[in-house]
């Protein structure tokens, strides 16, 4: 039940980040709530596909198209009383990251995958959403720049699949972990402009 709780609020974050995303770039009705399916489960029927988890759990569970397309409907109405800043869906999207890293870790690990794939899964699973929202929204993905984006998510599923394997009798605190763990990063991210080092910083400090 924590764990299927934890899909289901971290589907409606990713929905709603690709909605905020959507309503920035002017997209109709039916473009807002589209992206905000194709982001609130693209990164786990990524995850689902790779490990053999098939059909994919929306296909399995139509109760998350209804919600990912509800969530758009209700952003495309309400966007326009709120200020629709870049941070808002940024911060929709680090909630959606962490929670994600955590149940893409979790699942491979039932399948018996090894704790290395597992890291690997609950990455992609929690970066799938938002490469498939910036491409849909001719964006950069936040994957391919210099913020911490990606290894947030790599941090967390690294602490939630340690914490799980010498202390499994105590998942839902490797759970809140390793959220806990992506988020304050993402966060400090948006917050203060960390960033991973690159080929002109690089350039810069050898000067």
């Amino acid at each position: 039940m924590f764990f299927y709780c934890l899909q289901i609020i971290g589907t409606i974050f990713f929905a709603i980040s690709g909605a905020l995303s959507g309503y920035r770039k002017d997209f109709d009705l039916t473009g807002v709530m589209l992206i905000a399916f194709a982001v609130g489960n693209g990164g786990g029927t990524l995850r689902d596909i790779l490990i053999g988890s098939t059909p994919v759990f929306w296909m399995q569970q139509p109760m998350y198209i209804f919600l990912t397309m509800l969530t758009g409907l209700v952003v495309f109405f309400v966007a326009e009383h709120f200020d629709v800043t870049s941070k808002a869906f940024l911060i929709a999207d680090a909630l959606g990251l962490g929670v994600f890293a955590i149940t893409g870790a979790q699942k491979t690990l039932t399948f018996g995958l090894s704790p290395v794939v597992a890291i690997m899964m609950g990455v992609l699973t929690a970066v799938g959403g938002g490469i498939i929202r910036d491409v849909l929204c001719s964006e950069v993905p936040l994957i391919l720049k210099p913020e911490i984006y990606a290894t947030a998510a790599l941090a967390g599923a690294t602490v939630y699949v340690i914490l799980h394997a010498f202390f499994p009798e105590i998942k839902y605190v490797a759970g809140i972990a390793c959220a806990l763990t992506v988020i304050l990063i993402r966060l400090g991210t948006i917050m203060w402009g960390w960033q991973i080092p690159t080929p002109s910083w690089l350039k810069a400090k050898i000067r």
